[in-house]
């Protein structure tokens, strides 16, 4: 999903007989470092952590039966919703109109104070704005596209997911009453009007700190807050600007920022075509698409990540031969 909001849809027409939604309508979220890929149905269903080119957590988006996702939506099965992106963010918020009222999701894959944090979040963020909305949260771990067997771990702080590498800790507002079982975690909660809860998730590949939901709210304001800063430095004064700056932040989610290089895409075995030939792990460093991202940027005025790119891609260059 690329541009700033689509139209309303209704949850029952998000996926396919088999489960799978399509690609054009996923929303994206980035911290420079990993992704994830939101469905309008709510379900984080890819998220690459903690690096882009990590075996993913959630796959969902490749095998809805053992890929693993994070769903967050209505229960009423008539709910409708549109989207968009938090003005000059790569946040999304979806809003879910239901029989008994309105509320919104918003979703980050936060950032810290010094910029990249030392684990992983993923913060999702209910608010209710009219009347009431019950709520469904279901987290399930994937296996890796079959490279692991997925497995919970009570704790007193929250339940944490073991998925290979990595491991997950689930941190919720008090008033999301979770239903721990052996192999996801799910949760049914009612949100008012004015009320606002936290489901999140934070993950690593060493040790794990599970920190306080109230920190992971604040950092969604602040991750928003980098977000516009970045965004109002891109130099553009003609037409469609608002459009310019939509275009710069999704390249800017495919720049990883310790290193400089540009994947061509956060996903990986997605076929041009079904059945066909051409199915790449688009989570590299494609030296046409990223002359091209390298161009764009530099025209919106953005030194520093246009000199990190092309420093990646000389050393690169460098290493294995022109």
């Amino acid at each position: 999903m690329t541009s700033s909001r689509v139209a309303e849809v209704a949850l029952a027409d998000v996926r396919d007989a088999d489960g799978f939604a399509p690609i054009g309508d996923y929303g994206v979220l980035g911290d420079g470092r990993g992704a994830a890929l939101v469905a309008a149905d709510g379900s984080v269903d890819w998220w690459a952590a903690p690096h882009l080119d990590s075996p993913p957590v959630l796959s969902s988006v490749l095998d809805p039966e053992r890929g693993g996702r994070f769903e967050l939506r209505p229960s009423d099965a008539d709910a409708v919703c549109t989207r968009r992106y938090l003005p000059h963010t790569n946040l999304l918020e979806t809003t879910y109109r239901t029989t008994t009222g309105v509320a919104t999701i918003t979703d980050s894959l936060n950032s810290g104070n010094a910029g990249q944090l030392p684990w992983s979040e993923l913060a999702r963020r209910i608010e209710g704005v009219e009347g009431s909305v019950e709520m469904q949260l279901i987290i399930r771990a994937g296996d890796g596209l079959r490279s692991w067997e997925p497995w919970i771990e009570p704790d007193p702080r929250g339940p944490i997911l073991h998925a290979g590498p990595m491991t997950l800790g689930v941190r919720c507002s008090p008033e999301i009453g979770l239903d721990v079982g052996p192999d996801e975690v799910q949760a049914t909660f009612t949100v008012n009007s004015a009320q606002r809860l936290i489901a999140g998730v934070v993950a690593s590949d060493k040790a794990l700190f599970m920190c306080d939901v109230d920190s992971i709210d604040r950092r969604m304001d602040l991750t928003a807050a980098s977000w516009r800063r970045w965004a109002g430095q891109i130099s553009w004064e003609g037409a469609g600007r608002e459009q310019i700056v939509r275009s710069a932040l999704a390249l800017k989610l495919l720049l990883i920022t310790q290193t400089g290089a540009i994947a061509a895409a956060v996903t990986t075995s997605l076929p041009e075509s079904v059945g066909g030939s051409k199915n790449w792990d688009y989570r590299m460093c494609w030296i046409r698409d990223a002359a091209l991202t390298i161009d764009a940027l530099s025209i919106c005025g953005q030194q520093e990540e246009v000199h990190a790119a092309v420093t990646w891609l000389l050393a690169a260059i460098r290493r294995n031969g022109p």
